[in-house]
């Protein structure tokens, strides 16, 4: 049973100063593609009544939204869904055309040799990943069923779950508190800068974690404007996050410390992945509950679903998010010292071993000769 995030653990992780601070470096994509930005244009008026260009930019990929639609029809990004916000609205739009603001993510200040005006680099960064939403969850789903999942693939995934933790809106709330708290005052761009230096350090957390498949056969999950929640396990009493990828989908996480193998079959390489039960009913009402808790935003395949979900805008204050639950107790210095694993992994799955790896040693997948 997947619950709400305790209240005195809730009360620790409000009091806890951020661990990512402003400074700005600038990383390579996962696949190499040629950039293209997901923003979508739209027209603005200068006081002087000039035009001009202003990116509207999603805070969560828009064909991962379209994965919450009831409809099966046209391509994932244009798929309706339904929306619920904590001040009472309920309306139902394109998943293109929600969870998106002007600007959010703009460079007012280029910080590559050579670029002028306004940077649109840190929202391209998001372009690595754009098709992850639409072939992750099928992945992991497959997966699940196997008990192992490609290593490019999982690292595609491992990009993606990296991600909402720092393009969404509860990672500026949290920049903005720190901020305020430390007497400093934050510009945009700072915040905008210190995602690509935070991606960076926070990927080790979801790599090293361990990951559960849950399956939701009625297709009634909703998610967030961050895509993940606090959640805890009261069979095993452990604190984590739980990622809702598709309206019956959804995978958690829970923090592991223990070196993860990777699994070898000939040029085969991968990592084991768990399934566990599927969700019921009482389950996945919890779990949307939950999501609601959690955020002022829902979106959900049905008006009914989202209807039902947002009792949990009941509560008196949001949750408060990061990746806390994820990173043990060493904090920052466990993270600086696996920064690193992620490409470490990434150059192994191009190779035919994974050599010059000490973290994660190959071993005989199950079934190999």
């Amino acid at each position: 049973m997947i619950l709400v995030w305790p209240r005195e653990e809730e009360r620790k992780l409000g009091g806890q100063r951020s661990l990512f601070p402003p400074p700005v470096t600038v990383l390579g994509r996962i696949n190499g593609a040629k950039p293209s930005s997901s923003a979508d244009a739209a027209s603005a008026t200068e006081p002087n009544g000039i035009l001009h260009s202003v990116p509207r930019q999603h805070i969560l990929p828009a064909a991962y939204l379209g994965g919450f639609s009831q409809s099966e029809d046209g391509r994932l990004r244009e798929r309706p869904i339904w929306v619920a916000r904590r001040e009472g609205q309920l309306f139902c739009r394109s998943a293109e055309s929600v969870a998106r603001r002007e600007d959010h993510y703009t460079l007012d200040e280029p910080i590559t040799f050579g670029e002028e005006g306004p940077s649109l680099i840190v929202d391209e960064l998001w372009s690595g990943s754009e098709g992850a939403p639409q072939e992750t969850p099928d992945e992991l789903e497959a997966a699940a069923a196997t008990g192992v999942m490609q290593l490019r693939s999982w690292l595609m995934a491992v990009e993606l779950l990296s991600q909402f933790f720092i393009r969404t809106p509860a990672y500026d709330e949290r920049q903005e508190r720190g901020s305020q708290d430390s007497g400093l005052e934050l510009s945009r761009d700072e915040i905008n800068g210190s995602r690509l230096l935070n991606l960076q350090r926070l990927r080790p957390a979801v790599l090293h974690a361990s990951w559960t498949v849950r399956r939701a056969p009625s297709g009634e999950l909703v998610t967030n404007d961050c895509g993940y929640m606090h959640s805890y396990e009261t069979s095993s009493d452990s604190v984590g996050c739980a990622f809702a990828l598709r309206r019956d989908l959804a995978v958690i996480l829970f923090p592991d410390k223990e070196q993860r193998p990777i699994l070898k079959n000939g040029d085969w390489l991968g990592v084991g992945i768990r399934q566990n039960d599927d969700l019921s009913a009482d389950d996945v009402r919890s779990f949307n509950s939950a999501m609601a808790a959690h955020r002022p935003e829902i979106f959900g395949p049905t008006e009914a679903v989202v209807s039902s979900a947002r009792l949990g805008f009941e509560r008196a204050e949001v949750l408060p998010l990061g990746a806390e639950p994820l990173i043990p107790d060493e904090g920052s210095r466990w993270l600086r010292e696996h920064e690193f694993d992620w490409f470490t992994l990434l150059r192994a799955a191009g190779a035919d071993t994974p050599r010059g790896t000490t973290i994660f040693q190959p071993v005989e997948a199950p079934g190999s000769d």
